[in-house]
């Protein structure tokens, strides 16, 4: 059974970043999901209620959320739903679900982005394989362009 969920929402407030113990960082942000249905008899869409959720990413993604989102920016949110258990100042044990974000980023449907990729190290990504050396007679084909004017006259393919 899988616990995966994909959401899209607006933020409520500015992410949280904080940090554990160990120096590991942890952000925070609310997501609302705002539900509107179709009436039928009268021909209109009406609110039919919102939906509210916590989500909280770790490491390079909560520093990248933290510089990148902000209140009222629509997102797109996947990641596992997991219960979180605590206790309230009064004393009562709560239990709420949370999602544990895998990915995230803002909805392109009302705005536009501009998307800076970070260090390798930053990324955590495994290196790239080199790539292979061309072959001998790849090196004695003419892989270049005709000038623009000629381009102009016939297509190069």
């Amino acid at each position: 059974m899988s616990n995966t969920i994909t959401i899209v929402g607006n933020l409520t407030r500015d992410p949280e970043l904080r940090f554990t113990q160990d120096g590991t960082p942890v952000v925070s942000c609310d997501v609302a999901i705002n539900d509107r249905r179709f009436n039928k008899s009268t021909g209109e869409y009406e609110d039919a209620g919102t939906t509210y959720w916590r989500c909280t990413a770790f490491r390079q993604t909560a520093e990248n959320i933290s510089n990148s989102l902000h209140k009222g920016d629509q997102v797109i949110v996947s990641g596992s739903v997991k219960d979180r258990s605590f206790q309230t100042k009064e004393g009562e044990n709560r239990t709420v679900k949370e999602i544990d974000i895998s990915a995230i980023g803002p909805s392109l449907r009302f705005a536009t982005a501009t998307v800076s990729k970070g260090s390798p190290a930053a990324r955590q990504a495994p290196a790239a394989a080199p790539a292979p050396a061309p072959a001998a007679e790849a090196s004695a084909m003419d892989t270049s362009w005709p000038e623009p004017a000629a381009a102009a006259a016939a297509p190069p393919f």
